[in-house]
């Protein structure tokens, strides 16, 4: 009936399946090695090798020929803790999607790896989350006092090359640069969003106690089937009759741009923008992982590409428009309630409003907040009503 869970990312043992240890134990004054160590935790987990613990019974170091923390790894570790964590890891096939989770986790900061961590990772195949691979995969990481101060990258996912490194005068303060030629395949195997297909991929980002900050830009890319999106055209497109033209099952954009702050409480948009000929819009908000709570605001723009022209007049463009990347005729929406199940709301007074105008709905639209009941004039185009607080 024992359980096991949160020693390794990946390595769980429900209570009722079978397992079973073999190990031969040496106990010394200053540590303990244990040796021929063979643990089956059933399921096709476990690991073979040697581990040696110091009086406290902390880890000292690891020498396993085998490691299989989900089905079908097949790798060796080689671990050795000094003032810095050792980690060597070789092998022929590696699923990495437990050890994404936990890095994307709201208590990743709290319960991750120590600051002070050298690791050197070689493998010819490497599973992601949505079914995502990388082939010959050759990482190293070096990280002090929670700054990175060595990060290269290099892999191929299909055809792609994915290629990351530290920024020349930005590496002493963890500043880096990571690179894909199929930014779609990237983000779905690090499970951030998998309805992207292909685009030009550059994140640039820096690494600090706090979290990670920096901006992601991709270029030339399709999304496809996107649900919120087609929400948006389906109920905008009675009162803009380009939206009817827009083929929601794949919708071409030109470029993405997001810059973020990620901590371990919550992440941050800002001056989120995304445009092609036929689509622009732009977003900001946060999603609190402590409270479970996304407050998602942005404008929708119909034919981006004609539309956004009129920023190009002096004086008059920003003004008819109300920002740089809006159209003269754009859409108000907001996503706010649970992260996993967000509600998405349309103003459609936003729709025939221009520039000002608006920016003028839009505080109207930020009051369906508030705690009086939202009225059917309020939000008449709601996909779902707003939770009363």
């Amino acid at each position: 009936r024992a359980s096991i869970d949160g020693a390794l990312p990946g390595l769980v043992k429900p209570p009722g399946r079978p397992s079973k240890a073999t190990f031969n134990i040496t106990s010394q004054p200053d540590r303990t090695h244990i040796d021929q160590l063979v643990f089956d935790a059933g399921g096709g987990l476990g690991v073979r090798g040697s581990v040696d613990l110091d009086e406290n019974g902390a880890l000292m170091g690891a020498k396993l020929s085998q490691l299989r923390l989900s089905p079908g790894d097949d790798m060796r570790l080689d671990l050795e803790q000094g003032k810095a964590m050792k980690i060597v890891l070789r092998g022929s096939s590696f699923d990495v999607r437990a050890f994404v989770r936990k890095l994307m986790s709201s208590d990743a900061a709290d319960s991750g790896p120590p600051k002070d961590i050298d690791l050197d990772l070689k493998a010819a195949l490497v599973t992601g989350a949505n079914k995502q691979v990388m082939n010959n995969v050759d990482l190293r990481v070096v990280r002090r006092s929670g700054v990175l101060r060595q990060f290269q990258l290099k892999a191929n996912s299909g055809r792609a090359v994915v290629a990351g490194s530290l920024r020349g005068a930005d590496s002493e303060r963890g500043g880096l640069t990571i690179t894909s030629a199929d930014g779609g395949a990237l983000l779905s195997f690090v499970d951030l969003y998998k309805r992207l297909e292909g685009g030009q991929l550059q994140l640039l980002a820096r690494l600090n106690e706090a979290g990670i900050e920096g901006t992601l830009n991709v270029n030339s890319f399709i999304v496809r089937d996107e649900p919120a999106l087609r929400r948006i055209v389906a109920e905008g497109g009675d009162r803009a009759s380009s939206l009817n033209k827009i083929d929601t099952n794949a919708a071409n954009f030109e470029r993405l741009q997001i810059n973020f702050q990620r901590t371990s409480d919550q992440l941050v948009l800002k001056e989120a923008l995304m445009y092609g000929q036929q689509i622009g819009m732009n977003i900001e908000g946060t999603v609190d992982f402590n409270r479970d709570r996304v407050n998602l605001s942005g404008t929708f723009v119909p034919a981006f590409g004609l539309n956004n022209l009129f920023s190009k007049i002096p004086v008059f463009g920003p003004v008819l428009l109300g920002g740089q990347h809006e159209g003269l005729f754009a859409i108000n929406f907001r996503i706010n309630g649970p992260a996993s199940a967000p509600l998405l709301t349309i103003n459609p007074l936003s729709a025939i409003a221009p520039g000002f105008l608006r920016k003028i709905f839009g505080v109207i639209d930020s009051g369906l907040n508030n705690p009086s009941p939202p009225s059917s004039a309020d939000m008449p185009m709601s996909i779902t009503p707003q939770p009363r607080r």
